[in-house]
């Protein structure tokens, strides 16, 4: 398949995907089907250089057929694996004297899933530093730490 490009403002996103699709008879022989997009080396570009690079990034659907109401139970599971070290200085360029960020990389993770049955799901956001050393207005307030990790985690409800 050729590779899925996608714009996101002034950055760019590339990667080689591929789907992969089965429906397999649980125990009881009631057809169950599981869909699992993988999209691999995904990278997000700016207008001047690479931004992000994650080394994969899957989505995968299970899907249980129903012929009556309720409409089909689809579970849905996101798996982001640890992205490439990114340069923390980059940020500079959006964020002019208001933050300085001198030194310091990040690594981005997540996890999620979503259940139409039950109308719920989660999803876990980590960014993790290494290293960093940024200052705030004109040298005020200096960040500065061997690690600094952020993770945020959400509750979904219905769509």
């Amino acid at each position: 398949m050729p590779p899925l490009t996608l714009s996101l403002g002034p950055a760019r996103a590339h990667t080689p995907w591929h789907a992969l699709g089965v429906v397999e008879p649980d125990a009881q022989g009631t057809p169950h089907g599981r869909l699992q997009l993988t999209f691999e080396s995904v990278r997000v570009e700016g207008p001047a250089k690479r931004v992000l690079e994650l080394p994969e990034v899957v989505l995968t659907f299970h899907v249980e057929p129903r012929l009556e109401p309720p409409a089909p139970s689809v579970q849905s599971e996101l798996h982001v694996a640890p992205s490439r070290p990114v340069d923390l200085r980059l940020l500079n360029t959006w964020t002019g004297e208001t933050f300085r960020v001198d030194s310091g990389s990040a690594t981005l993770k997540a996890t999620g899933h979503r259940d139409s049955e039950h109308a719920s799901g989660a999803m876990h956001l980590t960014l993790d530093t290494d290293l960093l050393e940024a200052r705030a207005a004109r040298g005020t307030t200096p960040l500065t730490g061997p690690h600094i990790g952020v993770g945020t985690y959400t509750r979904l409800g219905p769509l």
